[in-house]
């Protein structure tokens, strides 16, 4: 079994439970799938050691970082990742450029550009490319929102998903006031957009980045997991993201995590739960 190295003082809290490769899951790490501005975007595969003939469902998984780090050096949602291949369903872990360096679109064009790559190698990874999902968690689960919100085909390679996990994602900027991420928002828009006029650049930008707005009835059936306690992203974003989604006809399932904060669904006593949820969804939703 592959276990990450013990985290250096000063680091965030480490996982619990930590992440260990299951046997029968293959990791491979080190892919580079474009490099936009000559910037690398790698992907790591988590793929199951014994294939079924037919081509299952896969997971594309976006880390957090509030969109300016890699939460865990990526590896935030390896364990995740790990389990669902254990089960059959290959798992694409994708990156992305990082703010303020790069500000959006561009993250949410690296992410599309991973689902069209995830689509375009779908034999060779042994995935249906008519039913991949996404989990992403906090920017990660914006990003993840917006991969089921819109879509940029190439070359008839969709970027669309057909399942959606977001874990205390933003989902609306516009509606976000909670000071404590204001610098994370203004890294990705430029800006604040909380203080922006209608109709103004930084306004039509951060409308466009909010996945509430783009959101239409091809959205896929959505599992939002919110901690009840978290300060960053105030659970509201999800409560009136499935609002949004219900009112659209689109099937959307809201779990609050009682008392838990920004990050819950990675340590006891949410991590096991959750980690049922979303597996229970993905199957639901995706079938085998």
């Amino acid at each position: 079994m592959s276990q990450l190295p013990p985290v250096a003082a000063g680091a965030p809290r480490p996982l619990d439970p930590p992440f260990v490769l299951p046997p029968t899951v293959e990791l491979r790490e080190g892919i580079v799938i474009a490099e936009p501005d000559g910037q690398p975007l790698e992907v790591q595969l988590f793929l199951p050691r014994r294939r079924s003939g037919a081509p299952r469902p896969g997971i594309v998984w976006v880390h957090g970082g509030g969109w300016r780090n890699k939460a865990m050096e990526g590896r935030v949602l390896w364990r995740q990742a790990a389990h669902l291949a254990a089960l059959g369903y290959p798992g694409v872990n994708i990156t992305y450029r990082l703010a303020p360096t790069y500000q959006f679109p561009a993250q949410l064009e690296d992410v599309q550009a991973g689902v069209r790559w995830t689509r375009t190698h779908a034999e060779e990874l042994g995935i249906d490319p008519e039913r991949i999902g996404t989990v992403g968690e906090s920017a990660g689960g914006h990003l993840a929102a917006l991969l089921a919100t819109t879509d940029a085909p190439v070359e008839g390679a969709s970027s669309r998903v057909q399942a959606l996990v977001a874990i205390y994602g933003v989902f609306d900027f516009l509606g976000l006031k909670n000071e404590r991420s204001t610098g994370a928002r203004e890294g990705l828009l430029g800006g604040d957009p909380g203080q922006a006029v209608e109709g103004t650049p930084l306004w039509e930008r951060a409308r466009a980045a909010s996945p509430l707005y783009q959101a239409d009835a091809q959205t896929p059936p959505t599992l939002l997991l919110h901690g009840t306690a978290d300060e960053i992203v105030p659970l509201d974003q999800s409560v009136r993201f499935q609002k949004r989604l219900r009112e659209l006809g689109v099937r959307a399932e809201l779990i609050p995590g009682e008392g838990g904060g920004h990050g819950h669904i990675h340590r006891p006593p949410f991590y096991g739960p959750s980690l049922e949820q979303m597996t229970a969804f993905l199957v639901e939703t995706l079938g085998d």
